[in-house]
């Protein structure tokens, strides 16, 4: 027959082990939980997990071919990198989130963004520009692009790249289309100025020589840039609207019947003015020989300071007289 000290010592043990058991539900050892409907199951109950790894994939181990999503504290280990939140497909890091320092990795690892800026990688490592895409409408189309340069020679299709960058002492800012980059180089803060330049890329061959166009200073003048053009069979062609004129061969005089011209935009309304290299040589523009149409006869540049004044046609095909300079001793 029981005693009520023995009654006694029996609640004292029962009332022990219901304190065990409420101390241990804050420390539940996940693979001990099992439910019927899964998690919703036991979400009123379940408390907080403080420590471990929570995983959703194929069933196979992380290092044996696991697709799927992890989360863990401490951190998991993918390359030489550490993350709280992964997405893995066959062990190969998708995305991954950085509680430590909001690090995140995304796109396969053409994306990343930290501290210190996003970056945008070349996804297989074959030369094509990575790019941010501007898309618009309901079956998005891209409305503009912002885009590193491509290493292929030549890209199709209509796009638009920039990039700028600082050399340490010039900044240098890229606006690049299919049809080449005009591009902002060689003058610097200190000179007050800033030059701009063309670069074509014609189909089949990489980034060509850059041609400067024209200096802004910092009182708002634009000055021309100049480049120097030899006749061959009376014809020129500038990429430039300031153009010194030799003679083909270093022939003593030469006539020069025919512009054509590969800048930028078209030669319709530009004003281009010619001057002779040499004034030892004589450059005869003609009147009406080639696309050259003049206001009088002809006219020879046999002194460099002499200078002709033409404007392109209204249909970029030829080239009309505006002035003349005779300014020669």
């Amino acid at each position: 027959m029981a005693t009520v000290e023995s009654l006694e010592k029996i609640l004292q043990d029962i009332q022990t082990e219901l304190r065990r058991v409420a101390d241990n539900t804050e420390r539940i050892n996940p693979k001990a939980v099992a439910t019927q409907g899964g998690l919703s199951d036991i979400n009123s109950f379940l408390g907080t997990v403080t420590a471990g790894e929570f995983r959703t994939g194929n069933g196979k181990d992380p290092g044996k071919g696991f697709t799927g999503v992890r989360i863990a504290y401490p951190s998991l280990t993918y390359g030489s990198s550490a993350w709280h939140l992964v997405g893995v497909t066959n062990d190969v890091l998708q995305f991954g989130l950085s509680a430590s320092d909001g690090k995140a990795y995304f796109g396969g690892g053409v994306h990343i963004l930290d501290g210190t800026g996003y970056f945008v990688y070349d996804a297989d490592g074959l030369g094509q520009r990575p790019e941010i895409t501007f898309q618009a409408g309901a079956s998005p189309t891209a409305k503009g692009r912002i885009a590193g340069y491509s290493a292929a020679a030549n890209e199709s299709g209509a796009y638009l790249m920039t990039n700028s960058y600082f050399t340490g002492t010039n900044w240098h800012v890229d606006l690049t289309t299919k049809r080449g980059t005009i591009f902002q180089g060689s003058a610097n803060a200190s000179a007050n100025a800033v030059a701009f330049q063309w670069r074509s890329v014609p189909a089949g061959s990489g980034a060509q020589t850059p041609v400067e166009l024209m200096t802004l200073t910092h009182e708002g003048m634009l000055a021309n840039r100049k480049s120097s053009e030899t006749i061959a069979s009376g014809t020129i062609t500038v990429e430039s609207n300031r153009v010194t004129v030799d003679t083909e061969s270093g022939a003593s005089s030469d006539d020069l019947d025919t512009i054509s011209f590969d800048g930028p935009g078209g030669s319709a309304g530009i004003l281009l003015v010619l001057s002779a290299a040499s004034g030892s040589r004589t450059v005869v523009v003609k009147n009406s020989t080639g696309n050259i149409y003049l206001s009088g006869s002809d006219f020879s540049l046999d002194n460099i300071n002499d200078v002709i004044v033409l404007a392109g046609t209204a249909d970029g095909s030829g080239w009309l007289e505006v002035a003349r300079g005779n300014n020669g001793a």
